[in-house]
């Protein structure tokens, strides 16, 4: 079997065989044999042919989406299955074709503005600043893209919801 997993937004392929009590699978290119038994309800216990061995509290969330705790630290996993891979490529290809949105997350004032239209910003490059219950933040831009349309002004109150800057390939 072949699963596609997302873990903290990164992708993953798994190639899982089960064989009785055991299971071999192939993760991040590296291939492994273990025995997994479920000692409580949500609690596995992974005992790897190497001898090593992990406790993984798995808690469901929805539909293919949990929540992994390994060694006190939580991992989101989100199992993809065939049409959450095709939702996710028309999701990417859209993006590309329409660029992007900042919208305000929470109502503030927008204390600087920090890129002119026409101007290329790259993923995560400042675009402006908002000041929102007392603290101000610098809102980046989520991709790389060209700013289209700044629909704000320095000073002015924004409510949530309302598009800042609109970007284009």
């Amino acid at each position: 079997m072949k699963l596609l997993i997302k873990v903290n937004n990164k992708e993953y392929q798994i190639e899982a065989k089960k064989e009785g009590e055991k299971i071999n699978f192939i993760f991040n290119d590296e291939i492994y044999n273990a025995e997994i038994k479920e000692s409580a309800p949500g609690l596995f216990s992974i005992l790897f042919e190497k001898g090593t061995q992990r406790e993984i509290l798995a808690n469901k969330i929805a539909n293919n989406s949990f929540n992994f705790y390994i060694n006190a630290k939580e991992y989101p996993v989100t199992i993809l299955d065939n049409l959450s891979i095709e939702k996710e490529k028309f999701k990417k290809v859209e993006k590309k074709i329409e660029g992007w949105k900042i919208k305000a997350q929470i109502p503030g004032k927008i204390v600087k503005i920090l890129k002119k239209e026409g101007e290329i910003v790259e993923k995560d490059e400042g675009v402006l600043i908002m000041e929102a219950m007392k603290m101000q933040n610098e809102i980046k831009a989520p991709e790389k893209g060209k700013i289209k349309k700044i629909y704000v002004r320095e000073m002015e109150a924004v409510e949530s919801g309302s598009i800042l800057v609109e970007s284009e390939i």
